[in-house]
């Protein structure tokens, strides 16, 4: 006999299975596909690119086979539920999706952090830091493995022999050359040390260089050009100054003029650990939060 109040016995049971939760599930949607990004994301950002590409992409690789596996899971339970018509919300297909968004976006953020911070920074620092450099009298033969130079005091921006080579964009040049107890160092036999920027001056007319801090006489350093791509502009800037201003470059050295080359190159580093950081926090956020949104959605169901 049943008491006043009291549930039918099947609709207890209901209840007893709608309150049953099995955490595992929900605590590896949450971790695996943040673990996969996380990993992957530093992986392809930082030392294990550089050094190590092929290792880099192995790890790839091995998120995709573990896609793959998760994958062929799910399709043999799918299959399993459809013959047994029973079809129910599944946490290995929500794991499954999230894994393979945290595969492709890590890959995709990874190279970008790669390529615009943290290579600059492992090719730099691969090179060699010269300080208290003679502008007059070094050669560019003698630091061709300079990655920072850090010139002598009274180091300048020789800005009436700046030139311009215009193409899709302006690639400016301006020789570095320091003042002496004789004057400014201008009459030099050779100028081996540019300073360079796109875009920054008139061009093919000379004489105007407004690229980086250039105005600022404090400055005598620089963090060296390594874009390829650019070089034959900035050279066929340099012949141009050469032929205009009947000056001489043997083996010139094309640097971003600014303060504290070493802090420029750490500051690569800094701006791609945060951007590292940011990424983990904000896809750790996003995947608690639909995780919940998941779990908010199957739990209005029998099975949890």
């Amino acid at each position: 006999m049943r008491s006043y109040g009291a549930l039918p016995k099947h609709l207890q049971q209901e209840a007893k299975e709608r309150v049953r939760m099995n955490y595992w599930p929900i605590l590896l949607a949450l971790l695996v596909p943040w673990g996969i990004f996380a990993g992957l994301l530093c992986a392809r950002s930082f030392t294990l690119q550089y050094s190590h590409p092929l290792v880099c992409n192995l790890a790839t690789a091995a998120c995709i086979a573990f896609i793959m596996c998760l994958l062929f899971m799910w399709a043999e339970k799918r299959h399993k539920e459809q013959v047994l018509h029973i079809l129910q919300p599944s946490w290995l297909f929500f794991i499954l999706t999230m894994s393979a968004v945290a595969t492709v976006l890590a890959t995709f953020l990874g190279e970008y952090n790669y390529q615009v911070n943290t290579e600059p920074y492992y090719d730099i620092n691969n090179l060699g830091t010269y300080a208290n450099v003679d502008p007059n009298t070094a050669r560019g033969q003698a630091l061709m493995d300079a990655g920072k130079v850090v010139f002598m005091q009274g180091a300048h921006l020789e800005l009436e022999h700046a030139m311009g080579f215009k193409s899709s964009e302006t690639y400016c040049v301006a020789p570095i050359a320091r003042n002496t107890a004789h004057g400014n160092g201008t009459g030099l036999a050779v100028y081996d040390f540019w300073a360079v920027g796109t875009n920054c001056c008139d061009g093919s007319s000379g004489g105007d260089f407004r690229c980086g801090s250039f105005y600022d006489s404090r400055i005598h350093g620089g963090v060296r050009l390594l874009n390829e791509a650019d070089q034959p502009y900035y050279r066929l800037a340099v012949q141009q100054a050469e032929a205009a201003f009947k000056i001489k470059a043997v083996h010139p050295i094309f640097l971003y003029w600014i303060a504290n080359p070493v802090e420029e190159v750490n500051s690569y580093m800094a701006s791609g650990s945060s951007f590292y950081n940011n990424a983990i926090i904000i896809a750790g956020v996003v995947q608690a939060t639909l995780v919940l949104l998941f779990l908010l959605g199957i739990s209005k169901m029998k099975w949890i």
